[in-house]
């Protein structure tokens, strides 16, 4: 069955969702991120309890580079006890946390001068995929402050 978008930018929300309770919002995108950037795109097995198997050892140094020992501890505790004993599919970043770009793009273009094609180059896109989140970008941003 084909994932859709909405399916897969889900994943990445659980997974941050799950961790709130324990740790900062931002911490756990920033951790979730961060796991999507390095092993997007794959099919991995989540172990139940085991927490020294290679793939999950790597993931988690990964993690704890980023947001810290508690943070990535938290985490990775949250991945397994939400989806231990399954193949997980791990979105790449670009498209889990594709709102999050749009405003990143924008702010870096409009506010740090940072060329577009820089932009693409650094979020590993085509140039066409920048313009189109540097637009949703800006309609995210005008839309945050106009509710103000």
């Amino acid at each position: 069955m084909a994932k859709t978008k909405n399916d897969i930018q889900n994943i990445a929300e659980d997974i941050v969702d799950a961790c709130c309770d324990a740790i900062d919002r931002n911490t756990a995108v920033k951790g979730v991120r961060n796991i999507c950037r390095y092993f997007g795109g794959g099919m991995f097995y989540i172990p139940v309890r085991k927490k020294d198997g290679l793939l999950f050892m790597e993931m988690y140094e990964v993690l704890r580079e980023t947001v810290g020992d508690r943070a990535a501890s938290v985490i990775r505790g949250k991945m397994m006890a939400l989806f231990g004993g399954f193949q997980l599919y791990i979105p790449f970043e670009r498209t889990a946390f594709e709102e999050v770009i749009a405003e990143e793009i924008y702010r870096r273009n409009t506010y740090e001068n940072a060329s577009m094609r820089e932009i693409f180059r650094d979020y590993g896109i085509t140039s066409n995929k920048a313009y189109q989140l540097w637009r949703e970008g800006r309609k995210i941003k005008l839309s945050k402050e106009t509710k103000k």
